[in-house]
């Protein structure tokens, strides 16, 4: 392991200025910024750009400045300013301090640093980086002693002689234990040298800071900074972490999965709040932090059942390589977003939101549907309309097919920096290690969702050459063509574009459709007027009045919701164009949104319970709308859920008729252990399931689990019995396991067989052991800003 003073040196740089046609030098030390900021500092001493000691600091008095840096063998150039720009690039202080304002240079790596104004009885030794006038064109270290800190004085240990001292001035001094600067070299106090003793500025970081404060600069950070860590020796910026060679932004990764992670399909029952933290992944990262080591890890292959009963594959991966897979695609989003074309409306990159990834697909669906609209009635001179026919065009398996190796070669195409292409090839690594396929995305992902969007950007740009129209969300494309001839041309032309990209257009839902003027009952036709229904206003009032502030809006949003509940829970069926699913889903969600704002007691609601009962009755046959079920059922008080609801549920659960979709009974299993529903028969079948663990069965078994220690606190303790024995099957039982032995102190709990990803996480999970065992997928904490996403955008 670096000592601290080697991996500071980087830090160290030569000044040099002609102030009044003088020339002179000295020392600086590089202050590396976040990475939201295109500029880093240099803090020096200030009297360096002075004429002399007797003349005050005059910024119109300098000529230029040149800092250099050491590339390991010789200095070189690392920014020169000259006459007018000299005054936009100096931040002056009252004291013998002066920071120089430099721009970001990728290729030049400075190590962060941390800055203290605080001294502790053991901080006795200090050092430093600059240059004197025995060796001008090398960056050398100087060693000091503590002496008098209320004058901020250090005795210089180093054998240099009074007349050699010039150019250490503005050196920084750090700390020999650790990356933090305490101060700037100012002076040495006596004319002679005598005592061997240096001053550093008599300043303090947090005047300093107030300053920048003002100007609306960075700030500098201390230890007790929540972004800054010193790790091995080394200062860690959780913003700009280094991790395989990459510089990645775990910070702004952790806020964009906490958004992503609420509509999870097998949803973590802490919703993960216990390692979405700072603290969580400095810990969690610390082996990994400027290392070569990080590993991702095969995810687990789950199953969601799709509304016409088939099943599309759900994969769950280490919550560490979600953090990861989120922080490179962030990494390289602004590329892949700037090379799409504007008629791509799917997952496009969502630049100005430090919680999402992607921009709110409704409102981006809503664009496009004005765009069709715009379309399908524009009109040439003489008043005919231009388009005749529009292909309806959806491919095959869409995320199951994406070629990794492909994704990858198109990726690095946009990349520019060193550090993108870096970002490229881990993300490469990564997506290949979620599975062994050679093609495959996880789905219902943010991350995906923006990976997706871009592999089809060759075919989008080839397309909007060939097309007169042509429009895309996802993998539902639209093209509008002059008639049906010329629809078949170009939908053949697609069609050997697409498969450039191992794709395939689905056969059972592409048409080439005639735009007709009046209702048709035809396949082969479509009513233009279809194209300008982009607002319903039905779905937008509801819309509006649950946004409402007063309690009488919402409330007539929860009943008009209701209402259309009951009309969509009866006339959905399996052949249907999924209109009355994407309602009920909107109903139900609705109910949930403001439910959770504890609008409408719908424990006197007699008609609501009766509308859920009927709901939960339709889940035998409609596994698909069970998340949305199960929220709005979270949210009835425990008293009349257990009234009116578990004898349906049970069915579902304990019958092996029934019991088909995991994805739907580990929702139950979670929902009956949120109300603490006890039941001997519950019980008993989920001790029996418990004990087999069938490996196939690993997410039921899990939800199994979390049920028990809800109903019966002492079960925690078999279940810490069986973490000794390793009796769980992979990452997502152990998460699982962990939670439910929350309450232990972590030194109990056997990490011998807890995946590695784990193994450092139980402390961070223990310290939520008095929260409730279960969260309803899909919510925030009371308080937090929520924004619900209705999902209606699906062609």
């Amino acid at each position: 392991m670096a000592l601290v003073s080697e991996i500071v040196k980087s830090c160290g740089v030569k000044i040099k200025v002609s102030v009044g046609g003088v020339p002179s030098f000295g020392s600086g030390v590089v202050y590396v910024t976040p990475d939201i900021y295109d500029y880093n500092y240099i803090l020096t001493a200030k009297h360096i750009f002075q004429e002399d000691s007797q003349t005050s600091y005059d910024e119109s008095l300098i000529f230029n400045y040149e800092v250099l840096y050491s590339n390991g063998k010789k200095l070189e150039r690392l920014e020169y300013v000259k006459d007018e720009d000299v005054k936009d690039k100096l931040i002056d202080f009252e004291e013998d301090i002066i920071m120089i304002i430099v721009k970001k240079n990728n290729d030049v790596p400075f190590n962060q640093i941390l800055v203290s104004d605080k001294l502790a009885d053991n901080d006795l030794d200090f050092f430093s980086w600059g240059i004197f006038t025995a060796n001008q064109d090398q960056i050398t270290r100087f060693n000091f002693k503590r002496n008098d800190p209320e004058n901020k004085r250090f005795e210089l240990l180093s054998k240099i002689t009074e007349p050699y001292l010039g150019g250490m001035s503005g050196a920084g001094l750090f700390k020999d234990r650790n990356s933090e600067l305490y101060g700037i070299i100012s002076r040495y106090p006596n004319e002679n040298f005598q005592g061997a003793t240096i001053d550093c500025a008599f300043t303090v970081f947090s005047k300093i800071n107030k300053k920048l404060r003002l100007l609306g600069k960075a700030e500098l950070e201390t230890k007790l900074s929540k972004n800054r860590r010193e790790i091995n020796n080394r200062v860690v910026d959780i913003r700009q972490a280094y991790i395989n060679n990459v510089c990645v932004n775990l910070e702004s990764a952790r806020k964009k999965l906490e958004t992503d992670i609420i509509d999870d399909w097998y949803y973590d029952p802490l919703k993960y709040i216990d390692l979405l933290s700072q603290d969580y992944l400095f810990e969690q990262f610390r082996s990994n932090f400027y290392r070569n080591n990080y590993k991702p890890k095969n995810a687990e292959s789950f199953y969601v059942p799709k509304k016409k009963l088939t099943l599309r594959q759900a994969l769950v991966s280490p919550f560490i390589d979600r953090i990861m897979y989120m922080a490179t695609v962030d990494v390289l989003a602004e590329k892949m977003n700037e090379a799409l074309i504007s008629n791509v409306f799917s997952a496009r990159y969502n630049k100005y939101s430090k919680s999402q990834l992607i921009i709110n697909g409704v409102e981006q669906w809503k664009k496009m549907k004005y765009k069709l609209s715009e379309c399908a009635n524009s009109r040439d001179d003489e008043g005919n309309y231009l388009y005749g026919c529009v292909l309806e065009i959806d491919l095959l398996n869409f995320y199951d097919n994406i070629n990794k190796n492909l994704l990858y070669k198109k990726i690095d195409r946009v990349c520019e920096t060193e550090n993108e292409k870096r970002a490229a090839k881990l993300l490469s690594e990564i997506i290949n290690n979620i599975s062994n396929k050679e093609q495959g995305l996880p789905q219902n992902s943010d991350a995906s969702a923006l990976l997706a969007t871009f592999y089809l950007n060759q075919v989008d740009v080839f397309m909007k050459h060939t097309s007169h129209a042509y429009f895309r969300f996802m993998d539902d494309i639209r093209i509008f063509c002059k008639d049906k001839y010329e629809g078949r041309k170009i939908l053949q032309t697609f069609e050997y574009e697409i498969r450039r990209c191992h794709l395939s257009v689905n056969s059972q839902k592409t048409k080439v459709l005639t735009l007709v003027e009046n209702p048709t009952e035809s396949p082969d036709e479509k009513y233009r007027s279809e194209y300008d229904k982009v607002y319903n206003y039905e779905l937008n009032k509801i819309v509006r009045l649950r946004k409402s502030k007063n309690y009488t809006g919402r409330n007539e949003a929860f009943h008009l919701s209701k209402q259309l509940l009951g009309e969509n829970l009866s006339s959905e069926d399996l052949n249907d164009k999924e209109d009355s699913a994407k309602l009920l889903n909107f109903a139900l969600g609705t109910i949930t949104n403001l439910g959770y704002g504890k609008i409408n007691n719908a424990t006197g609601d007699d008609s609501f319970i009766e509308l859920m009962q009927e709901a939960v009755d339709y889940l035998r046959e409609r596994p698909w709308i069970t998340t949305q079920v199960c929220k709005v059922l979270g949210l009835i008080s425990s008293k009349v859920f257990n009234n009116f609801f578990p004898k349906k549920l049970k069915e579902i659960v304990l019958e092996e008729k029934y019991n088909t979709y995991a994805f739907q009974t580990y929702q139950i299993w979670l929902l009956l252990a949120k109300h603490k529903y006890v039941s001997k028969e519950l019980q008993e079948f989920a001790i029996k399931e418990i004990e087999k663990n069938d490996e196939t069965n690993r997410p039921v078994i899990a939800s199994m689990v979390i049920y028990l220690c809800a109903v019966d606190k002492n079960y925690r303790r078999v279940i810490l019995r069986k973490l000794e024995e390793g009796f769980t099957h992979g990452y997502f039982q152990d998460r699982i396991s962990l939670i439910s032995v929350r309450n232990f102190e972590s030194k109990l709990v056997s990490e011998k067989y807890i995946d590695a990803s784990l193994k450092r996480s139980h402390k961070f999970t223990h310290t939520f052991r008095d929260k409730d065992l279960v969260f309803i997928n899909g919510f925030l904490e009371e308080g937090e800003e929520m924004d619900y996403l209705e999902q209606l955008y699906s062609i």
